[in-house]
Formats: C-alpha cells, sequence, structure tokens
C-alpha cells in the first residue's frame, strides 16, 4: 500500500502521515507497506501539517482473496448399483489459511449435495448412481477468503450388481397330487428391489414364471409333479441394474 500527502502553498507543508491497519495500533507512515492476510481490510489514514492541524481521517477497504484448487476423488470406482460410494472433495489454497464453505457435487452438471468444508475437505456419500457413466465434479463456491474453483470431472462407472437366489420347499417329501409351493428369494449384493420375474425349473425344464414382488420373493405352486425325485431350481432373470443369478437346485421328494 503506498499513501502520498501534499499540503499546497500557502500551506505549512505535511510534517507526517498515518496509519491504521484494521483498526490496530497507530503508525507513522515511512514507505510501502503491504498487507497479506486473507479477509477484509480497512486501512484508515491520515496526515498533519507542520503547523499541527490534522486532517479529517479517511479509509479504503478492500478484500484480499486467495485462489484455490478443488480436487475431487472416489472412495470406489468403478461401483456397482445400489453401493454406496463417497466422493472427497479437497480444497488448497494459494496461500492464507484452510478454506470455509461449501462444496456443491454435481453429476452430469446436476447438483446432488451440498457439504460443507472441514479441514479443507468435504465428503459426499449416495448409493443412489444409476447403471453406466457418471460424470462426477465438485465445485468449491468460495468465501470471504477464497475464491471459488470446481474441480476436473472424475468418471464414476456404475455396474450391475451381483444377485444371489435362493429356493425353498413348503413341504418336501411331498405325495403325488399334494400341492407344494416353492419360494425363491432374490438378494442383492448391496440392498435395493430385485424387479423382475424368476424362472422356476424341474431339472432343465421351466414349469413356471414368476414375477418378484416387493419383498424380493417369487413363489410357484403346483401339485403335477409325478412320484419321484425332482430337482428344483429357480433362476432370476435380472434387470437392468441387477445381474441374474440362479439357486442350488432342491431335491424335491414326491412319494
Amino acid at each position: 500500500m503506498t499513501l502520498s500527502a501534499s499540503d499546497p502553498s500557502p500551506g505549512s507543508g505535511v510534517s507526517g502521515t498515518y496509519y491504521q491497519v484494521d483498526g490496530g495500533a497507530v503508525q507513522t507512515y515511512s514507505g510501502a507497506f503491504t498487507v497479506s492476510a486473507t479477509g477484509y481490510h480497512v486501512i484508515a489514514y491520515y496526515s498533519r501539517d507542520v503547523a499541527g492541524n490534522y486532517e479529517t481521517t479517511k479509509s479504503v477497504s478492500f478484500w484480499i482473496k486467495s485462489p484455490t484448487t478443488t480436487v475431487v476423488t472416489s472412495s470406489v470406482n468403478p461401483s456397482a448399483f445400489h453401493q454406496s460410494v463417497t466422493f472427497k472433495a479437497a480444497v488448497t489454497p494459494s496461500f492464507g489459511s484452510t478454506p470455509l464453505g461449501n462444496v456443491l457435487f454435481k453429476n452430469n452438471g446436476v447438483v446432488i449435495g451440498t457439504v460443507a468444508l472441514s479441514g479443507g475437505v468435504a465428503s459426499f456419500t449416495t448409493s443412489a448412481l444409476a447403471v453406466g457413466s457418471h460424470a462426477i465434479n465438485a465445485v468449491f463456491e468460495g468465501s470471504g477468503n477464497d475464491i471459488a474453483s470446481p474441480s476436473a470431472a472424475i468418471t464414476q462407472t456404475v455396474h450391475q450388481a451381483a444377485t444371489t437366489t435362493t429356493i425353498v420347499s413348503s413341504v418336501n417329501p411331498s405325495n403325488a397330487g399334494q400341492a407344494v409351493t416353492f419360494t425363491a428369494t432374490i438378494k442383492p449384493a448391496f440392498g435395493g428391489a430385485a424387479t423382475g420375474t424368476v424362472n422356476f425349473k424341474n431339472g432343465t425344464t421351466i414349469i413356471g414364471t414368476r414375477t418378484v414382488s416387493a419383498a424380493n420373493k417369487a413363489t410357484f405352486t403346483t401339485s403335477t409333479l409325478a412320484a419321484g425325485t425332482h430337482a428344483i431350481s429357480a433362476v432370476y432373470t435380472g434387470n437392468t441394474n441387477l445381474k441374474s443369478s440362479f439357486s442350488t437346485a432342491v431335491k424335491q421328494v414326491v412319494k
């Protein structure tokens, strides 16, 4: 900062110039001085002439803000459907203290979360990403001390999640002509609804197809199994988000 003063004729001339930085101690100006701390600053200043007269105090205010760099990373990439993924944004200033403020996390340009920085880091966890590729970036909104900055985008790839299918029989052994209900249960690796259908098989032959319920179950009832031993299995056909899977066969004995 540079201050200058003059006292034109017929004045007595400038005796001294004085200033304060942010309300601090009054200092005698002897040459350019530096204010480098980030934030809002007020410089108050005035001069005195040789005759002892003081001018009215004047002031100038300004902000000093540090440029920042924002980098986003993923906790797991690629990930699977409904799997929790944590995105971490680290904001680094060029100078000054650790940044404060908010970070916007974006998926293909759409904000999916807003998180306050803590120690210069903001983390956002989601399990809601659909199967496919997602351009994830983080945008630091800036603050009184720091300039906003966006990160480069990372490509988060989400694959179909694996499933496990099991099957149980309502009664085993059974009698010829007796109704038997087979229940298939589908368990996605990371939870969620296993929509779709299940094929029930006797050996390699499909004997029924049923829709999966909200409880991730499908049931099939039959009374047409002949006497003997039958290898009954269930095949979940999968959907856009979940892989197909098949159960181990249950040996249904019909007397």
